[in-house]
C-alpha cells in the first residue's frame, strides 16, 4: 500500500454496524479472536486451500475497515506469497482494536 493509514476504520466500521457502539465492539473482538486462527491456518496451507483462507481474511479485514490487510490478503489470494505482509498488517490491526476496545 502507498498511502499510510490507521489499521482500521472505525467510522466504516460503526457505517457497517449502523452506529450501534456494541455492536461495534462485537465484531472487532470477533475480528480479534478469528482472524489470528484465520492468518495460522492460511501459514499451514497451499495451493487452493491458501486461496480460501485468505480470502477470508480478506472479507473480515475489509469488514472492519482493515484496509490493509485486506490489501496484502488479496495479494496472497491472487497467488503471492507475501505472508510477512499480512502477518504485519494483522498484527497491527489486533493491535489497534484491542486499544479501542479497551478505551471503549
Amino acid at each position: 500500500m502507498t498511502s499510510r493509514r490507521m489499521p482500521i476504520d472505525i467510522d466504516h466500521l460503526s457505517r457497517q454496524t449502523a452506529g450501534d457502539a456494541a455492536l461495534l465492539r462485537e465484531v472487532l473482538k470477533l475480528f480479534c479472536d478469528r482472524t489470528p486462527l484465520d492468518f495460522k491456518r492460511l501459514k499451514e496451507s497451499n495451493g487452493e486451500a491458501r486461496r480460501e483462507v485468505a480470502h477470508l481474511i480478506v472479507g473480515s479485514a475489509r469488514a472492519v475497515g482493515a484496509a490493509e490487510l485486506a490489501y496484502y490478503a488479496a495479494a496472497v489470494e491472487s497467488g503471492g506469497a507475501d505472508l510477512n505482509a499480512v502477518e504485519a498488517a494483522l498484527a497491527e490491526a489486533e493491535a489497534f482494536a484491542e486499544i479501542y476496545l479497551a478505551a471503549a
